[in-house]
């Protein structure tokens, strides 16, 4: 860095224009830029004046300047600082505009004397160097260099606002103050941008047991560059009777480095989990902290343990909670519970919130014998690992930074674990329950998935991993320890029409735990007359873990649907590995009636249109017939007045021909030729991400004749018609949020998209059509938010269940929402964001 002063004011005072400084800049500032400034220093020892000197910022991309700044009237005592910035700058002296200063690549020179009145005249006579330039500084944010500033201002260094890709929340600063050495982070606008070098602390393993005895961490504290003599380095350990160690360390003379050990203290207390916080600290240096977690090696274990679990890590991915007896009596378990909390203080959504629970049914005894297991598993865990819980429930437990506590029937906490990575922001959470026996878990990089204790009803525990499924090391409703040999299928798609035909899905078939010796395996599907394996054997050879093998769809004439088929994979002294697929229907006769619609045209109002047409062998009548429009949008719900965004159009009297059409119109729409009949009304008003529905009678699941669904993506623009195309495409669930008065299930139709242009594209579009009607209903009466929780008041005729999506297309079972009766159901941990939610019939496939 340059200083120049002029030589007028070098002459009345020598040393006082040099030691002004340009100390910070924050030019790229959040959202619209409110918070930039440009911070002066005084680093001399006596007060200065500005009076004859200007603040000038400069254009990278042509070296002229687009702004000055008068500082006449300010001045700067010794050690002090001035802040020309917005009006929300903290601390700030002048005032400009906000979005003001440039992003870069740009400069600012801070002039005295003629150069200066130059510029605040704005006569710009002088050149952007030369002796009036006190100080100067080229900045851009990952741009390439300016390098005409850079060099009409003397200077060879253009800083990055976005050197820690920051930008927007760091500035350029020396540091320390007036110093030659620049940094980029956090603005202090006003302030010393000295900040104490820190210790740097790594204790490695950060979670123990108070059993490990001596040397069982690893220490090392690290300092930025290496010491100019001793220094010595005070180490503090807040609980002494869980933690010990020297109480000072020394990095000697020349070194950045020292290295310790810490030893595990075995007390004799049952505490469960302690956190100990270790502190390193120095005079001259910012203090390091690292929590380590002390688990208890005195547990007394209760009568009852969570042997085992798993949550869920995937979509697909199964629950389960195994309880364990490990003593010598049998014991009730009738309304026992299992509880699982949020674990993760830096996740403020779901810290502390209950995330999921079960309760085992009270009423009558549940006795689990010494040395048995009670296990309770979700509807996925079944179908993976081929065994059939005790209790089916879906826990929704969801996070894997959990404390899972398991409550007796008088709701006393009666065993814990802490399952959790080594985030010092994961902390044990035992909803105001006594300490109790706790098993922690922690794999030091990522959440555990689940856990087995090592030994059934022991202390000590190992992780269960993230994937595949079933995982090779659970063993649920088992003994822990002693892994099964198990078979594993994995599908590339398990959602295909049967008139797909040979090679439609890929097999994988995995031999788990198990892979020594040859092995030959049968194949077999449920249900051959929709999908079968190409070959009904693999034969693995010694050392083999993994064979390939094609699945076939059975195009049957039979017209049923949907139709869920499970392929199993058997060998001697292995657990058969299963696999789901959903095979739909090719000969499903679409609609109701033989009254469908056929088209769909949502674009201008001369143009909007919906052709109803008859396909069966005879003329039909409309009377009592109607047709209306619901909106998709999660704001609205069913219009059933005319005129305004939607409308009930009456079809009574209107007779459509057997291959005939009609058409329901904008009175100034242009009407199809071809059409026999037309009803036109102006009140019509289809608009994208909505459906119409075609009904014969009152507005009632029995008496819907056929619907459509228009999702406008925005890639055409909305004017986007629906054209019936072809009826082989197959069946699959649609989810409709706020539909009360819907059958929860509808048939899928591949139609032809086709836009304002008269091009076609079949990506864009959502179509369906009623199944047989229910007799379940479900209406809601409220819903709320509040505090984290979603609130939903429902009557339904028999159990539902609750699914949540954010975006309409992926469903996953809300927290606790699986067989929820009538009342009021709370979701305790909702999405962040937009969620739509869904009830329907407990036993209902979730919509995929």
């Amino acid at each position: 860095m340059k200083y120049f002063y002029g030589l007028t004011a070098a002459l009345a005072a020598p040393a006082a224009f040099s030691q002004i400084v340009i100390n910070e800049i924050d030019s790229d500032t959040p959202s619209s830029d409110t918070a930039e400034f440009v911070e002066l220093y005084n680093a001399g020892s006596e007060a200065v004046a500005l009076t004859g000197h200007a603040l000038v910022f400069f254009n990278g991309s042509n070296d002229l300047e687009y702004q000055t700044v008068d500082l006449g009237a300010a001045s700067i005592a010794a050690g002090d600082f001035l802040v020309i910035g917005n009006a929300a700058v903290p601390n700030v002296d002048i005032v400009i505009p906000d979005g003001s200063i440039q992003n870069g690549p740009d400069g600012v020179g801070l002039y005295n004397g003629a150069t200066a009145a130059a510029y605040i005249a704005e006569t710009e006579t002088a050149p952007l160097g030369g002796a009036d330039l006190v100080d100067a500084l080229v900045y851009g944010a990952s741009d390439p260099d300016a390098t005409g500033l850079l060099t009409a201002l003397g200077e060879t260094t253009q800083y990055d606002e976005s050197a820690n890709s920051l930008h927007t929340v760091e500035s350029i600063q020396r540091n320390p103050d007036g110093s030659e050495t620049f940094e980029t982070k956090e603005p202090t606008p006003g302030e010393t941008n000295f900040t104490l070098p820190k210790l740097t602390l790594t204790l490695d393993p950060s979670s123990v047991s108070e059993g490990d005895g001596e040397g069982v961490i690893f220490g090392e504290i690290i300092v930025p560059e290496p010491v100019v003599g001793d220094l010595v380095i005070t180490i503090g350990i807040s609980d002494v009777t869980e933690l010990d160690g020297p109480t000072t360390v020394t990095i000697v003379d020349g070194d950045d480095f020292v290295a310790f050990e810490l030893d595990a203290v075995d007390d004799m207390d049952i505490d469960g989990l302690q956190t100990v916080v270790v502190t390193a600290s120095a005079s001259g240096y910012q203090d390091g902290t690292v929590d380590v977690f002390v688990a208890d090696d005195d547990l007394e274990l209760p009568e009852i343990v969570i042997n085992e679990m798993q949550v869920k890590a995937g979509g697909d991915d199964p629950q389960f909670v195994e309880l364990y007896n490990n003593q010598g009596t049998a014991v009730d378990l009738a309304g026992w519970s299992v509880k699982a909390y949020g674990s993760d203080t830096g996740d403020t959504v779901n810290f502390g919130n209950l995330l999921g629970s079960f309760t085992i049914p009270s009423g009558s005894p549940v006795l689990l014998a010494p040395g048995e297991f009670y296990l309770a598993g979700d509807s996925v865990f079944e179908s993976i690992y081929g065994i059939t819980p005790d209790l089916q429930v879906e826990p929704g437990f969801g996070l894997f930074d959990i404390t899972m506590i398991l409550f007796d029937a008088d709701d006393n906490a009666v065993f814990t674990v802490f399952s959790q990575d080594d985030d010092a922001t994961n902390q044990a959470n035992n909803a105001g329950a006594p300490t109790v026996a706790d098993i922690t878990i922690n794999d030091g990089f990522n959440s555990p998935a689940g856990y087995y204790l090592d030994s059934d009803g022991g202390t000590t525990a190992s992780l269960i991993e993230f994937a595949p499924q079933p995982a090779s090391s659970a063993t649920p409703g088992q003994t822990n320890g002693v892994f099964i040999d198990r078979l594993r299928i994995e599908l590339d798609t398990t959602f295909f029409s049967e008139a797909d035909g040979a090679g439609v899905a890929t097999a994988t078939v995995t031999r788990v735990n198990n892979s020594t010796d040859p092995l030959t395996v049968t194949l077999s599907s449920a249900d051959p007359t929709e999908v079968v394996f190409q070959s009904a054997t693999l034969s693995f050879a010694a050392g083999e873990e993994e064979l390939t093998v094609m699945l076939d769809a059975v195009d049957d004439a039979d017209e049923d649907g949907l139709q869920e088929v499970t392929l199993t994979a058997t060998a001697a002294g292995y657990a058969d590995g299963t696999a789901k697929v959903t095979v739909a229907d090719d000969e499903t006769t679409v609609g109701i009636s033989e009254i469908l619609i056929t088209q769909y045209y949502e674009g201008t109002s001369n143009n909007k249109h919906i052709e109803i047409s008859n396909v069966g062998a005879s003329d039909i009548t409309l009377d009592g017939w109607s047709l209306t429009r619901w909106s998709n949008a999660s704001t609205e719900n069913w219009k059933t007045a005319t005129g305004g965004a939607g409308a009930v159009f009456d079809l009574s009297g209107i007779t459509v021909g057997s291959g005939q059409s009609v058409v329901v119109s904008h009175s100034s729409a242009v009407v199809p030729a071809g059409i026999s009949s037309v009803l036109t009304d102006s009140n019509l008003n289809f608009n994208g991400d909505d459906s119409v529905v075609l009904y014969n009678g009152a507005l009632n699941p029995a008496n819907i004749v056929d619907a459509v669904s228009f999702t406008d993506d925005g890639v055409e623009g909305g004017n986007i018609s629906f054209v019936r195309q072809t009826l082989d495409i197959g069946w699959n669930t649609d989810p409709l949020s706020n539909v009360t008065d819907f059958p929860s299930v509808w048939a899928s139709v591949e139609l032809e998209v086709v836009d304002a242009a008269g091009s076609t594209d079949t990506n864009y579009l959502g179509f369906f059509s009623v199944t047989e009607p229910s007799d379940y209903t479900v209406a809601i009466s409220d819903c709320s938010y509040s505090a984290g929780q979603f609130v939903i008041n429902f009557t339904a005729s028999g159990s539902s269940d609750i699914y949540v999506s954010t975006d309409l297309t992926t469903w996953g079972e809300a927290t606790n929402g699986a067989g929820v009766a009538s009342g009021t159901y709370t979701d305790t941990a909702p999405p962040a964001g937009k969620a739509f939610y869904l009830i329907q019939e407990a036993g209902t496939p979730a919509p995929e």
